[in-house]
């Protein structure tokens, strides 16, 4: 026969282990479930003109950019303009709208992009940096064909080491180079031939800590 004390610290230890497995279990199950930040968040808060928008850029866009620069460019587009946003590796992404744009009495459409910088749980816009992008096809508002070739120009002040290219959001295979590592251009095109209508691309480039993104819109059809 078993003594009661056995029996009372067997039943004790069997507790101990449930409560312990029951812990754990909803830690992994919280640490699971939580959702990562979403890098759209950011541009959609400047879209709408929040109060302080400087404090959604990063501490080095802060001393580039003005909060009246901002409500005259990414905040005059229509509060309603969709926006997309895709990582593009580490603790970058890049995010995108467009839509109608109301600035100085004159309304237009337009493509806008920005890159994203992960920092302390929050993505943070870099804005006008040392990294340039310069669109060389298709022209900005131009007509197209079905399957065209997208190109960007790249210029930065340090070796130029991760870029991306998309079209209505997906990433297009590239091909480039250039006379020098801070200084390439790069092109591809989609796949698959586009449906006729207006298509958005994006480019996205960093060099060093920096980052910077550019978008335009075509049409093809």
């Amino acid at each position: 026969m078993i003594p009661l004390s056995a029996v009372r610290r067997l039943g004790l230890l069997l507790f101990c282990v449930l409560a312990l497995a029951g812990c754990g279990g909803s830690a992994e199950h919280a640490a699971t479930t939580a959702a990562p930040p979403d890098p759209g968040d950011t541009l959609r808060k400047l879209v709408a003109g929040v109060p302080q928008p400087l404090q959604l850029l990063t501490p080095e866009s802060r001393d580039r950019v003005s909060a009246s620069e901002l409500g005259e460019g990414v905040a005059a587009f229509a509060d309603d303009s969709p926006v997309e946003s895709r990582r593009v590796g580490g603790n970058w992404a890049v995010a995108w709208t467009s839509g109608t744009h109301t600035a100085e009495g004159t309304t237009e459409f337009m493509a806008y992009a920005v890159a994203l910088r992960l920092q302390g749980g929050r993505w943070l816009a870099s804005i006008a940096g040392p990294v340039q992008l310069n669109p060389l096809g298709p022209d900005d508002g131009a007509e197209a064909s079905a399957q065209p070739q997208v190109a960007v120009e790249i210029k930065a002040d340090e070796p130029i080491v991760d870029t991306a290219l998309l079209v209505d959001g997906t990433p297009i295979d590239t091909r480039g180079g250039g006379p020098s590592t801070d200084y390439i251009s790069i092109y591809g095109a989609p796949a698959e031939p586009l449906e006729p209508g207006r298509h958005v691309a994006v480019a996205f480039a960093r060099a060093g800590t920096s980052a910077a993104a550019r978008a335009w819109w075509f049409t093809t059809g």
